[in-house]
């Protein structure tokens, strides 16, 4: 029995066979091939004899078995799951990337979606905070969900225009290049900007906010948005496999799906709306060193971190310290290689020693 397999371009990329053994002769033996399909395309497949004796084939077939399911959830079109019609195998660990492939935070109580720059609740379709770039679509109440109409649209990153700010991103990247210099001999990263266009309803309206009821019998308008924002890069020269904490960081900066990393103002409203509640009190320096993992997609630092350089690097935390700390120990999975001593990677960078603490469970990467 010999058969083929090709992909969907007709490209042949398996060949294999199946031969009786001396044990089929005057009796009957069953011939099985089993094989896992990786791709979509075609199977070709057929019995031949190439002996000079009599060989009789017969009940030849070929059957097709569907991969294990393993969860199933349906949501209405805001992102609220539908119970009850869904399915998860047992034994197997529970996906928490559900609507639109956003993270579903279930801490403390909460059920709510991690859109990045602000938390999702479904069961109402709202944001938790303020868009804040509301004054650019004075139509739309700043809470709004994908304009108001989730079959049609979607929010990527939970804000209606992603714009980093390139002078944030800049000081991040200059402080983690000190770093490096002064570990490696030499920089990692770099700036790069981003933009993309995309088509955005201009007079939509929503029941929170009466100014635009107006737009309820108008037809929908659109207009097409560029946005731009700053993300940090790879330096291609620069060699990232060099140990646990470059190759991590190669992970992250390359890998899919953005990191936000953001310099907020110490116990401002946003450090508040970040961190659990009753875990505000001491600002975002005192309380938590200066830096704290939202999400496994968002940082925030204190706007009170100085710069890295050789008077203060191992009293003092900083920029790049705290960014470092953040991604490598919260987000990225070497973070579970440190048996709970987050210290292992500052001594590796020469950097301020601190409390050690867990990972935490916000891994991505």
């Amino acid at each position: 029995m010999i058969y083929a397999l090709y992909d969907e371009d007709s490209n042949r990329y398996e060949v294999g066979k199946e031969v009786l053994s001396k044990n089929a002769t005057n009796k009957h033996e069953e011939l099985e091939e089993k094989l896992a399909i990786k791709k979509n395309g075609y199977i070709e497949t057929f019995v031949v004899n190439e002996t000079a004796q009599d060989v009789w084939f017969d009940n030849f077939r070929v059957l097709s078995q569907g991969s294990l399911l393993v969860q199933e959830t349906h949501y209405d079109p805001w992102g609220l799951e539908l119970k009850g019609i869904g399915y998860e195998y047992a034994g197997v660990k529970k996906n928490k990337y559900l609507y639109n492939g956003k993270e579903l935070i279930e801490d403390n109580g909460l059920q709510n979606y991690d859109y990045g720059q602000r938390m999702y609740d479904p069961v109402i379709g709202r944001f938790n905070r303020i868009d804040r770039f509301s004054e650019k679509y004075s139509s739309l109440s700043p809470y709004q969900y994908g304009a108001n109409n989730p079959i049609s649209n979607i929010d990527i990153n939970g804000d209606s225009i992603v714009n980093n700010n390139r002078a944030v991103i800049e000081s991040i990247v200059n402080d983690l290049n000190r770093i490096f210099e002064s570990t490696y001999g030499t920089s990692g990263f770099s700036t790069h900007e981003r933009s993309k266009t995309e088509k955005t309803r201009t007079n939509d309206w929503s029941l929170l906010d009466p100014s635009s009821w107006g737009n309820i019998f108008k037809s929908a308008e659109y207009d097409l948005v560029t946005t731009t924002d700053y993300a940090i890069s790879l330096n291609e020269d620069f060699d990232w496999n060099q140990d646990k904490y470059t190759s991590g960081m190669k992970d992250v900066v390359s890998g899919s799906g953005d990191v936000y990393v953001d310099i907020v103002q110490d116990n401002g409203s946003k450090f508040k709306n970040s961190v659990p509640k009753g875990m505000d009190g001491k600002g975002l320096l005192n309380g938590f060193g200066g830096g704290y993992t939202v999400s496994s997609n968002n940082v925030i630092l204190s706007n009170k971190l100085p710069n890295t350089d050789n008077r203060n690097k191992t009293n003092t935390w900083t920029i790049g310290a705290l960014t470092l700390h953040e991604i490598l120990y919260h987000i990225h999975t070497v973070g579970k290689t440190e048996s709970g001593n987050p210290n292992k990677m500052r001594e590796h960078f020469g950097l301020k020693r601190g409390r050690s603490h867990g990972p935490g469970s916000k891994q991505k990467y």
